[in-house]
């Protein structure tokens, strides 16, 4: 044969998928998109080569540039080959390299894999106890990837919710086949009661696509104070005064407890010497 390929003849790529048309991707020259294969003539002639795909004829997932070349003797070129599937799952087609005044074709095999990046959450709702003013309390939230691509993400719309949350992170990426732990924290500065959302935004890594998930965590929390309206005895100035009692005898004074809160509260009373 009058050339030869540098590289083996099969390679595989793993790729985000991409909305048709790949074109526009081209400039972006993203390093996981393409391989790059060396024509070597080995050949003592000049020779042709004419480069396009077994399958793919349109060019819907497949590029490759230049689609010919003409070689010297023990000249070598580049051609490079980029894949943008627009679907999930595998890719399987075949390069064939046609070579002027050669009649058999040289064909080698090449492959890739969409992927549409995807988190699993283990759930959508974050529901804090009733938490009494100046207690803190902590949720977990787990993001899955069970792609083989890392997948990025980040929580927007903390600003809804207010200031008393706070996240662990409010961005990253999550490693392919493997899963993220968000810690959501409340901290109970005034009374609230909320029910809100903040959004989950997933990517691919690269943001090539864009923002391709979105999942609403809705917050449910509630702060309470203990509200204790204490009545003395008119004219006591906030105090019990019994007055001189004579031995034996007995005296009372009386006092009111208030619940002007929400929930119940417990008392008790000590007496100090």
């Amino acid at each position: 044969l009058p050339f030869l390929p540098s590289k083996l003849t099969n390679f595989s790529l793993t790729v985000p998928c991409l909305p048709p048309h790949p074109y526009r991707y081209k400039a972006n020259r993203s390093p996981n998109h393409f391989e790059k294969i060396t024509i070597l003539n080995v050949s003592p002639l000049d020779c042709e080569i004419t480069f396009c795909f077994q399958h793919d004829y349109k060019a819907v997932t497949y590029l490759l540039d230049p689609p010919t070349m003409t070689l010297k003797p023990n000249e070598q070129q580049t051609l490079t080959v980029w894949a943008y599937p627009t679907g999930s799952g595998v890719f399987e087609d075949s390069i064939v390299c046609c070579i002027k005044e050669n009649p058999e074709p040289v064909t080698f095999r090449i492959c890739c894999q969409g992927v549409r990046p995807e988190l699993e959450l283990d759930r959508k709702q974050l529901c804090f106890e009733k938490l009494l003013l100046h207690r803190k309390e902590s949720k977990s939230l787990f993001f899955k990837n069970n792609t083989p691509l890392p997948v990025a993400w980040r929580i927007s719309g903390l600003e809804n919710i207010g200031e008393d949350f706070s996240l662990s992170d409010d961005m990253g990426v999550v490693e392919a086949f493997s899963e993220y732990c968000l810690q959501v924290y409340f901290k109970a500065s005034k009374a609230l009661n909320i029910k809100k959302a903040i959004r989950l935004e997933v990517s691919d890594a690269e943001n090539i696509l864009g923002i391709v998930q979105i999942e609403n965590i809705q917050i449910i929390a509630e702060a309470y104070d203990v509200a204790l309206d204490i009545s003395f005895p008119k004219g006591t100035d906030g105090s019990l005064e019994f007055g001189s009692v004579r031995v034996m005898d007995e005296a009372k004074q009386m006092l009111s407890l208030k619940n002007k809160g929400k929930y119940e509260i417990g008392f008790s009373f000590s007496v100090e010497s």
